[in-house]
């Protein structure tokens, strides 16, 4: 390998867990993956609006969201709200949805943002959920899109474990749509 193809830092301490789409109307996306895709069942969660760090300054997170799993991929399912620019209109103009991200669990979260640094990337958002933090790099120059890392927590193993599960033991039918 030469010189310049080197990495700058030893490959990457996180491990890709989800697949993130952005989303014009949430209920009707877990409608389609639902049955288009054979994803579920759906667990969605209360809307929130956090306080962010976007770009650099104040930012607000403001969404609704649910996850899922469709065979071994975890699935994130996000509507954006509100008009406040976010790591969502970055990518997707209003009415717009695609894929938006790759998810990661990070155990040392800062050393895997320098990283990301090191390669040219940028920080997009940082926040806070209670109980675990997570980082927005936009990787898009290096795979397309952004990258969100995740601190490896309790919380947040478990409640990906509840929906792996409940896919797992799902019959296709029954109660699809379930409250977290």
């Amino acid at each position: 390998m030469s010189e310049a193809r080197k990495p700058a830092r030893p490959a990457p301490s996180p491990r890709l867990v989800q697949n993130a789409y952005v989303v014009r109307d949430l209920d009707q996306a877990m409608d389609q993956w639902i049955r288009s895709a054979g994803g579920g069942p759906f667990f969605h969660f209360p809307e929130r609006c956090s306080p962010v760090t976007y770009r650099g300054g104040e930012g607000v997170l403001h969404m609704r969201r649910a996850l899922g799993q469709v065979g071994p991929i975890h699935i994130e399912l996000i509507q954006p709200l509100g008009d406040k620019p976010s790591v969502f209109s970055d990518m997707f103009a209003p009415g717009e949805e695609g894929f938006h991200h790759l998810g990661y669990y990070s155990d040392d979260v800062e050393a895997d943002v320098a990283r990301y640094l090191d390669m040219g990337c940028e920080i997009a958002m940082r926040g806070e959920f209670p109980g675990m933090s997570f980082v927005f790099i936009d990787a898009r120059p290096l795979v397309g899109v952004m990258v969100e890392l995740i601190q490896q927590v309790d919380q947040v193993t478990n409640m990906h474990k509840r929906v792996r599960e409940a896919a797992e033991a799902w019959d296709g039918l029954s109660d699809p749509i379930r409250a977290i």
